[in-house]
């Protein structure tokens, strides 16, 4: 028998044998493949489909799960969750500025720590009225004693009256001053004011909370004024903050001031027109050089005055306000 021959005959009929086998196992479902698992590492067969499975599980689980949007990525930074009260997390910047990149559900600008400008909310007076010193005045005569008298009317207005007397002569008490004044209280100045700016940005699931730098703080924000901060966000960005700035200024007081004496000049003269003098006439009774013919009456009449009481007591502070706590830098 040629060995060749038979070798090769032989081995047609292993491979006739396998390639059988191979079809049956296929068409049962029993094929079993060896090579690297899905790690590149190689496999002997040796390993049951138990020990497999268990291997295999973790690497099909991504590494980094995204959290829900209701924490956004606060956890990192912030162990436990905010307390009732309506907090919501914030980032916040000292000015009037744009939010930083990312996708924020709102934006909001607060005014902050108000306060009136020098010289706000001062008042002022304004008079009404007017006084008189119109009454009757007396002269006294007579050489060597100033003892006759004759009254005139004496008016607010300065004028020449004739008196063709003695050249001793005196006046007497002026009249009291009369009228009535009334002060209008009035503000001078408004209520100005300055105030400053907060931006607060509320942030969608997608921002960076936590890996906020800057002028952005990592902050909570509430409804109402002087909120406890919750821990740990202990650090008040206010003390006064809210929607807008409301401000003032309370009612003006004003006080009549006291009129002054009713005064006069009054001058004597040697004829009837004033236009030659003598002296002037005081309540002491001087003899002149010559008869007195007539006097210049100059009254002098008190102005009206007033002054404030006080300055207004100004209302400043904020609209809806609200508390913003932040974490310590």
């Amino acid at each position: 028998m040629n060995f060749a021959a038979t070798m090769c005959e032989n081995g047609s009929m292993r491979r006739r044998l396998l390639f059988a086998i191979v079809a049956a196992l296929s068409a049962a479902g029993g094929f079993v493949a060896c090579g690297l698992d899905e790690n590149g590492q190689a496999s002997d067969g040796g390993m049951d489909a138990t020990s497999d499975v268990v291997n295999d599980v973790p690497l099909d689980v991504p590494a980094d799960v995204p959290q829900a949007c209701s924490t956004l990525d606060a956890s990192a930074c912030v162990p436990l969750g905010l307390p009732d009260g309506g907090w919501t997390y914030a980032l916040v910047a000292p000015s009037d500025t744009a939010c930083p990149a990312g996708v924020f559900k709102a934006r909001t600008v607060y005014a902050t720590n108000p306060t009136f400008e020098a010289g706000a909310c001062s008042c002022g007076c304004t008079t009404s009225g007017s006084y008189s010193c119109a009454g009757t005045l007396t002269l006294s005569y007579m050489t060597g004693g100033c003892n006759k008298t004759e009254t005139f009317d004496a008016g607010d207005e300065a004028g020449c009256f004739d008196t063709n007397q003695d050249p001793n002569i005196a006046i007497s008490s002026l009249p009291s001053v009369s009228g009535t004044v009334v002060c209008d209280a009035s503000t001078t100045t408004g209520a100005a004011y300055n105030a400053g700016a907060a931006t607060a940005c509320t942030p969608d699931c997608t921002v960076d909370y936590c890996g906020s730098t800057g002028a952005f703080h990592r902050c909570v924000v509430a409804p109402g004024a002087s909120l406890a901060c919750p821990s740990p966000f202990t650090v008040n960005a206010g003390p006064v903050m809210g929607s807008s700035v409301m401000a003032s200024c309370g009612a003006c007081g004003c006080i009549v001031g006291t009129p002054a004496a009713c005064g006069a000049t009054i001058q004597a003269y040697k004829n009837t027109a004033c236009d030659m003098l003598l002296g002037t006439v005081s309540s002491t009774c001087t003899g002149e050089s010559a008869q007195v013919k007539s006097i210049y009456y100059t009254p002098s009449v008190p102005d009206a005055s007033c002054s404030a009481a006080s300055n207004a007591l100004g209302t400043i502070g904020v609209t809806q306000p609200v508390t913003v706590c932040c974490l310590p830098p």
